[in-house]
Parts: structure tokens; C-alpha cells; sequence
């Protein structure tokens, strides 16, 4: 492949990426990820505003969908 080795084990080990990697990790457990590889659904639901009686754009909502690798059906039921 001519992957240079001793360029990809200095940038793995670096600082930026162990940054990154601690973020992304963050953000996982926030959103709920179990473990990997996790199925999760980002949704934005529209609700009423109790004062102006209008629709407005709720936060963002995460949810967990169990997934089978042996039968499709168990997500897709879910989505």
C-alpha cells in the first residue's frame, strides 16, 4: 500500500488526535452510544410555544435504534 509508518504512528499518537478522539468519545456518551457501532437517530421535533402559540424548532433529539444483523426489520420497524 506504501503506507509510510512512521508518519501514521506519529499522527496517531499525536496530541491532535488524541484531542479529537476524546471529543468524539464525549459526544457519544452524550448522545447515549452504547458502544460500537451504535444507531442513532437525530430528530427535530416541532412544538408549540406555550406564549406565542406558534410552532418553534425544539433542541435536537437523540435516540438509541436497536438494530439485529440478522434481521433488518428490528431497525426499520424503529425508524
Amino acid at each position: 500500500m506504501g503506507l509510510d509508518v512512521e508518519s501514521f504512528e506519529l499522527d496517531l499518537n499525536s496530541e491532535s488526535t488524541i484531542e479529537q478522539l476524546n471529543e468524539e468519545m464525549h459526544m457519544a456518551r452524550s448522545i447515549g452510544a452504547q458502544g460500537f457501532p451504535s444507531l442513532i437517530l437525530k430528530s427535530n421535533k416541532l412544538a408549540k410555544a406555550e406564549e406565542t402559540k406558534s410552532r418553534v424548532l425544539k433542541n435536537a433529539q437523540w435516540q438509541n435504534i436497536p438494530y439485529d444483523y440478522n434481521d433488518a426489520s428490528v431497525t426499520l420497524r424503529r425508524l
